[in-house]
């Protein structure tokens, strides 16, 4: 059973294929110990206000992000190909919790951590709020 559905999307190009990035990520690909902002412990936080464990994280829907696989399964990251002006509109199908985060990893925000923009708008008669 469908618990979102997408209603609008202007960019048509997202990512269902990498886990959120996080610090054991970062020390992997940089071959440090330093700390780095990831969305693994952005999202961490956010659900723990609602006893969420962060072992619930899996595989996210990467908004924008843009995988690319080669013919040998190589994945391969690209600046992403929305304009300012993109959007996406879901619609809920259940009650659920949601977890936004903007990706901390340069490669895959040209370099500049950016905010995000978003609304959450309820049916006539709903009595759910935030």
């Amino acid at each position: 059973m469908p618990l979102l559905e997408i209603v609008e999307d202007s960019c048509g190009r997202h990512d269902f294929l990498v886990t959120p990035c996080s610090l054991q990520m970062f020390h992997v690909l940089s071959h440090t110990n330093e700390y780095h902002p990831s969305c693994h412990e952005t999202l961490s936080h956010v659900f723990a206000q609602f006893d969420r464990p962060p072992e619930l994280i899996s595989t996210t829907f990467n908004i924008f992000m843009n995988y690319e696989i080669d013919q040998d399964g190589t994945l391969h990251l690209h600046r992403p190909l929305n304009t300012p002006e993109d959007f996406i509109v879901f619609r809920a199908l259940e009650d659920l919790i949601v977890g936004l985060t903007a990706c901390a990893d340069e490669a895959t925000n040209g370099g500049i951590c950016k905010p995000i923009e978003y609304v959450i708008s309820y049916p006539e008669g709903h009595s759910s709020k935030p």
